[in-house]
């Protein structure tokens, strides 16, 4: 896996025409300054949560699958393959349907025939398991507050709804979000997941240490879960930045394409080798071309993470753990450039629009020399709202101070 992690070269931004100087930036090491810290150390609450869900749902998944009491599966990777087999017609219904993806499919009936549970994710072992597993563990009693009256079930979708509630948490979007806003936010989630799994039947004696060491890292109790978490949290990250990134180029592009008809209204042609000299043309291509290498370098390092997922299972042998540094500084150094570029395109977008209009309003006014055209005032979006957002009909770019 480290032979995969490989460190790319950044393309720097070009300087835009009355932009700012765009700041240098280096890789660094973790460090307590804001710009060296990345998306691992910056999120630690985060990382503890979902590590106590990632270590606590997959013993219960397990436990679903292999138990004799209940799924009955075989631990031998080989041998599980062929027994899933068996429920291969209502797997592929599942993938049909959209509920799992075709990734998921392969996850569970890879080429190599030969099935790891743990290299499933929660959401599909939610969803193999209700097709796959037949008898389901009785909750644990809980008490009636209208009788005060103890009460146990048997009855599996009682199990299952538990099971949906986490699922909810594992799926919530905006939880990373709402745990850096809100110091109470941790240790309520964090009680609402212990809560419903001992309503499952899982000792939480076993996973206090997750809360309560100093250095997560340390934990070998819950090693597997902590590192499944962050390459979940990079791959979301990563995600996010190519979002961004796909948006820029949009308006990138829709500006290149207004500008150009604008300036064909005052007779300007493109010049030589096919190349626009027309400043800020130039420097407008130039960008959305430093946008797309760092897009490549942003799905080089999302195959890189992705690629750790299949090699969990294997990290006593491999240096998974120095790959997931590698990746978090790769990726803290992308987001860097990905927002500088941001700033550049919404420079542009303030700029160029502003250019658009007063080209076709002289245009205007020399087909009608009558016309009272209306000379529009340029915003001083320095002094605007720190949140300003700019309408391009498909997308908004958020301006910050």
């Amino acid at each position: 896996m480290a032979s995969k992690c490989k460190t790319i070269a950044m393309p720097k931004v070009p300087r835009i025409k009355g932009a700012a100087e765009p700041e240098t930036t280096t890789m660094t090491s973790y460090t307590s300054d804001a710009k060296g810290i990345g998306f691992v150390q910056s999120n630690e609450k985060y990382l503890r949560l979902r590590t106590l869900i990632n270590h606590t749902c997959y013993e219960v998944y397990c436990k679903l699958f292999l138990d004799p009491n209940y799924g009955g599966f075989s631990r031998q990777p080989d041998t599980i393959y062929r027994e899933l087999s068996a429920h291969r017609e209502a797997v592929e219904t599942l993938r049909n349907n959209g509920e799992i993806s075709e990734a998921d499919f392969l996850a569970v009936y890879p080429p190599s025939e030969e099935t790891y549970l743990r290299e499933c994710s929660l959401p599909l072992l939610h969803k193999l398991c209700q097709v796959c597993v037949k008898t389901f563990p009785r909750v644990v009693g809980e008490v009636d507050e209208e009788s005060n009256h103890r009460y146990t079930t048997d009855d599996n979708n009682t199990y299952i709804l538990l099971l949906e509630k986490l699922q909810s948490i594992v799926q919530d979007s905006k939880l990373q979000q709402r745990l850096a806003k809100s110091p109470h936010e941790f240790d309520a989630k964090w009680k609402e997941v212990v809560d419903l799994l001992r309503k499952l039947g899982y000792d939480c004696s076993k996973v206090g240490t997750i809360k309560a060491i100093d250095n997560l890292d340390q934990c070998r109790l819950c090693h597997v879960g902590y590192m499944r978490a962050q390459a979940e949290l990079l791959s979301a990250e990563c995600a996010n930045l190519l979002k961004t990134a796909e948006v820029n180029t949009i308006t990138l592009n829709r500006l290149i394409t207004n500008l150009k008809a604008a300036t064909s209204l005052e007779g300007k042609k493109v010049h030589g080798g096919g190349e626009e000299e027309l400043s800020p043309l130039k420097d407008m291509k130039e960008l959305k071309e430093a946008i797309e290498a760092t897009s490549e370098v942003l799905h080089e390092t999302q195959d890189s993470v992705h690629a750790v997922f299949g090699e969990l299972k294997l990290w006593k042998e491999k240096n998974i753990e120095g790959d997931l540094i590698i990746l978090d500084e790769s990726l803290n150094k992308s987001n860097e450039e990905v927002s500088k570029q941001s700033r550049s395109v919404s420079h542009c977008f303030n700029t160029v629009s502003f250019d658009i209009v007063k080209i076709k309003e002289k245009f205007n006014s020399q087909m009608d020399p009558n016309s009272h055209v209306k000379h529009v005032k340029p915003h001083n979006y320095e002094t605007e709202g720190k949140d300003k957002k700019i309408n391009l009909g498909f997308a908004s770019i958020g301006l910050k101070n």
